[in-house]
Formats: structure tokens, C-alpha cells, sequence
């Protein structure tokens, strides 16, 4: 995915937990720090995936294109 954007629908999402699913069946964690921001995602929103580091836990930026706010994650296995 190095220095690709993809782009995916926001199927479930566990505020409490900071895990996002998407409708590829993947899962994201996001950084601590940046939980209350997905508080307001919603479903069906499109959000884009972006490598963004390769040396960080947190190496990648989702962002909600519908609102266009980014939160730092990492890919949960």
C-alpha cells in the first residue's frame, strides 16, 4: 500500500474500543488521541487509507471523506 490511497465504506465502528471496520473486512485501530473524533462517523461513510508512516506504530491516516477529518490508526490483525 506504500504510497497508495485507497478508499473503503466504514461498516461498523467501536468508539469505546477505537476499532473501525471496513467493507473490505479490514480493521483499524485508532490512536488513543484521536478516539473522540470517530465518535461522530457514521456508517456508510467513505473513508480513505493513506500510508502515511513506516517507522510509527500509528503508520497510517484514515480519513472520513464526508467530512474530511483524518485520524491517525494502525491495521489490526
Amino acid at each position: 500500500m506504500e504510497n497508495q490511497v485507497e478508499e473503503h465504506m466504514l461498516i461498523k465502528l467501536s468508539a469505546n474500543s477505537g476499532v473501525l471496520e471496513l467493507d473490505d473486512g479490514s480493521r483499524w485501530g485508532v490512536a488513543p488521541g484521536d478516539m473522540p473524533t470517530i465518535c461522530t462517523w457514521i456508517p456508510m461513510a467513505t473513508i480513505r487509507i493513506k500510508l502515511v508512516a513506516i517507522d510509527s506504530l500509528w503508520s497510517y491516516e484514515l480519513t472520513n471523506t464526508g467530512v474530511d477529518i483524518s485520524v491517525r490508526a494502525m491495521r489490526k490483525k
